[in-house]
C-alpha cells in the first residue's frame, strides 16, 4: 500500500486491510446465485470432503482467484502502456494524494471502471461463469433451453467479442 498509495500499513488491525477484506468477503458472498458449484458438479462433494480434512481451504481459494485477477490486470497494463498512462492520469486527477479511492469516486473513475471490466472480460480467472437459472423456456441460436434449467456460460469462448484478445477500454 505504501508503494501504490503512499500509505503505511499497520502490522495489526490496519483499517485499509480490514476494509479490503470486508469488500472481498461481500463480493465472494454476493457471487453465489443461490446454488453452489457442488449442485452443478456433484462429484466435487467428495473432493471438498478430502480438502476439509486437510484444513480450511477457503482462504487459499480466495487468495488464488484474487492473485489471478491482479496478475491478469498487471499483464494487460504492461502490454498496453498507453492504457496504463491514461489510467494513472485519471487516478492522479481524481484521487487526493495520500488517499485511497472509494465507491464514491467510482463515477469519476470511468476509465478505471472500463479497464477493470475489460480485464475481467479478457482474462476470466475461471473458465465458466456463474450458473444462471432459467425461469421460463428460452431459445439461443436455434437451441431450446427448457424452463427450470441451469445454464453455465463458457467464459473463455472468444467468439463472443469481435476482437477478443485486445484491450478495448474506450469502447
Amino acid at each position: 500500500m505504501s508503494t501504490a498509495y503512499g500509505l503505511n500499513v499497520q502490522p495489526k488491525d490496519d483499517p485499509y486491510i480490514s476494509l479490503a477484506k470486508g469488500g472481498l468477503h461481500a463480493l465472494v458472498t454476493a457471487a453465489v446465485p443461490g446454488t453452489s458449484l457442488v449442485d452443478v458438479l456433484p462429484f466435487l462433494q467428495y473432493f471438498l470432503r478430502v480438502l476439509k480434512k486437510c484444513g480450511d481451504i477457503e482462504p487459499f481459494l480466495r487468495k488464488r482467484s484474487m492473485l489471478a485477477a491482479i496478475s491478469s490486470c498487471i499483464l494487460d497494463l504492461l502490454e498496453y502502456p498507453e492504457a496504463l498512462k491514461k489510467a494513472q492520469a485519471e487516478i492522479d486527477r481524481v484521487i487526493k494524494p495520500g488517499h485511497l479511492p472509494d465507491f464514491g469516486d467510482e463515477a469519476s473513475l470511468s476509465y478505471i471502471t472500463a479497464i477493470v471490466k475489460e480485464i475481467m472480460r479478457r482474462r476470466d480467472v475461471i473458465s465458466i461463469a456463474i450458473p444462471h437459472y432459467l425461469e421460463v423456456e428460452d431459445e439461443y441460436k436455434g437451441y431450446r433451453l427448457p424452463a427450470c434449467s441451469i445454464v453455465i456460460l463458457n467464459a473463455w469462448y472468444p467468439g463472443s467479442f469481435p476482437v477478443p484478445f485486445s484491450v478495448q477500454a474506450e469502447v
